[in-house]
């Protein structure tokens, strides 16, 4: 399985120092536990270290995500592209449940200073993530951008994508542009999910790409909650 992440610095959600300090204590635990794992752990077993940790603690709700994550481990997904990797949670959580001898690609982007120095300090913590007889590679590209296209298109090989995840640029422009010009890449009867499919308003807007595409494919929604505050996950079968 390849898992690929990509984020788009149009939406980079800025780390302030003291919170990535904080943070920084949990990762000895989260190696520990990573360490102490069994073969196969479950993907609820999974998501709890993920959302636990506050170094990859990742912005989704728990229980929408863990029905994404049975979802995927289910489909035995090979190929996987994450775009909006941020903290790493997500990027943990896939690396885990993919085959023993998956290629994990993040692709990631910071506009900052203190965004780069944060990227650069998670790096030795993210290879961390993938099992023995996987390989991670990691790059610091725009989502958007056809040069990027093309580095996925060469780390993949000639193969297609089992699954992708939309979780990068939240405006509509962004959102839409990654979703066309990575959805091609999936295979037939793969997946494709967006993160953020409830109406939140601006800069938030990938519902409105969820509910321009989702007519057109099989589909299915995850939404624990509504209103403020409210994320949500759609599927699609393309």
């Amino acid at each position: 399985m390849d898992v690929i992440a990509i984020e788009s610095e149009k939406l980079e959600i800025p780390m302030k120092p003291l919170t990535a300090l904080r943070g920084s204590f949990s990762i000895i635990p989260l190696l520990q536990k990573i360490k102490n794992m069994g073969p196969s752990p479950s993907p609820a077993e999974l998501v709890d270290i993920a959302m636990g940790c506050a170094a990859i603690r990742p912005q989704q709700r728990t229980s929408e995500f863990l029905e994404l994550v049975n979802l995927v481990k289910e489909g035995q997904c090979k190929r996987l592209l994450e775009i909006g990797t941020y903290r790493g949670g997500t990027l943990f959580v896939f690396s885990q449940i993919a085959a023993p001898d998956a290629t994990v690609v993040s692709i990631d982007f910071s506009t900052t200073a203190l965004g780069n120095f944060y990227r650069a300090f998670q790096k030795p913590l993210f290879r961390k993530f993938v099992r023995k007889g996987q390989s991670l590679v990691l790059l610091r590209k725009d989502s958007h951008k056809p040069e990027t296209l093309e580095c996925i298109r060469k780390a993949l090989g000639g193969q297609k994508l089992d699954f992708l995840f939309i979780d990068g640029d939240h405006s509509y422009e962004g959102a839409r542009r990654d979703f066309e010009m990575y959805a091609p890449l999936v295979r037939s009867g793969g997946l494709v999910a967006f993160h953020d499919i409830t109406p939140c308003g601006p800069p938030k807007e990938v519902y409105k790409v969820w509910n321009e595409v989702k007519g057109s494919y099989v589909h299915k929604e995850f939404i624990h909650q509504t209103g403020k505050g409210s994320m949500g996950i759609g599927v699609l079968w393309v």
